[in-house]
């Protein structure tokens, strides 16, 4: 508890973080105000979202010639939608761009565990700006306040 006191008094804030039994961690963020069930994902360069699901979070996506890639999945179509407010516990991140894509090969593989659907992937781009600390002990996230 005392390192988690070190780091409020650096300002920074805690969200949980669900372990799922796939390994991954799973958390609660808001996309535009809407809520959202997202994987935490280092190893992503960019935060995004499920195209499905861009009038759900009121996403305005513009198509790309850029190809995007991910774990056992290569060349998957993308787009791009800007000025994106992200709320994660209570930190904001205003005027970010996330990615859009095909998200269905990560649902089928979390069907096969058993486990609920993603809207999307919290990735490094988010995690950086925030100069994130995962404490994977205390399955939590630290989030500094942006500035």
């Amino acid at each position: 508890m005392y390192r988690e006191q070190q780091l409020i008094l650096k300002d920074y804030h805690s969200v949980v973080l669900s372990p799922l039994i796939s390994g991954h961690y799973v958390l609660t963020g808001y996309i535009n105000g809407k809520k959202g069930r997202f994987i935490l994902d280092t190893g992503a360069s960019n935060t995004c979202v499920d195209v499905e699901l861009a009038d759900y979070f009121s996403l305005s996506p513009e198509v790309t010639d850029e190809k995007g890639t991910g774990a056992g999945n290569n060349d998957i179509d993308l787009m791009l939608a800007n000025d994106v407010r992200i709320r994660l516990g209570n930190r904001y991140f205003y005027d970010r761009h996330i990615a859009l894509l095909d998200m269905s090969h990560i649902n089928n593989a979390l069907v096969k565990f058993d486990i609920e659907k993603v809207h999307g992937v919290i990735g490094a781009d988010i995690l950086h700006f925030a100069q994130s600390i995962i404490h994977y002990g205390m399955n939590r996230l630290y989030l500094h306040k942006p500035f």
